[in-house]
């Protein structure tokens, strides 16, 4: 009775922990305020370290981390994160204090949005499919995606 989002991720050759998988998540979100925007986040890049994700400031430095240490397959929380209303500029670091931002979006949110935000594709160049975030809005139906590229770095 319930509704999901499955997530074909990982390398097609690869081994350990970036075989290839299938991810399935429900879509649970909070019932919470049509003014607030809640985001569930999911690390789908096989490459990528464990990582922080968090506000990326004016230093370049990623403050505060909003979401710590989330592996390869992973989730957070089901009932979403309050991410906030307007244009966020968000980092993805590797799983340390003060770490180098390896990649930075500038997302756009909306009173209302319940959606899946996913790493995606590779960050070595040498993968076909470059790095990326998708947002899934469940808002809408049928849901609908949008790919946000990395800022230059």
């Amino acid at each position: 009775g319930g509704t999901y989002l499955s997530i074909a991720t990982g390398f097609l050759g690869g081994t350990g922990e970036q075989s290839f998988r299938l991810v399935s998540l429900q879509e649970q979100f909070a019932d919470g305020s049509a003014d607030s925007a809640l985001a569930r986040v999911v690390h789908g890049s096989p490459d990528a370290p464990k990582v922080d994700l968090g506000v990326l400031n004016v230093e370049g430095v990623v403050s505060p981390v909003l979401i710590p240490d989330l592996t390869f397959g992973d989730a957070t929380s089901p009932e979403g994160l309050d991410i906030g209303i307007g244009t966020l500029p968000l980092g993805v670091t590797p799983a340390d204090a003060n770490a180098t931002v390896v990649a930075s979006f500038h997302v756009t949110t909306a009173p209302g949005l319940r959606a899946f935000a996913i790493a995606s594709g590779a960050l070595s160049a040498a993968q076909s499919e470059s790095f990326r975030l998708l947002v899934v809005d469940t808002a809408t139906s049928p849901w609908s995606v949008a790919t946000i590229h990395p800022q230059p770095q």
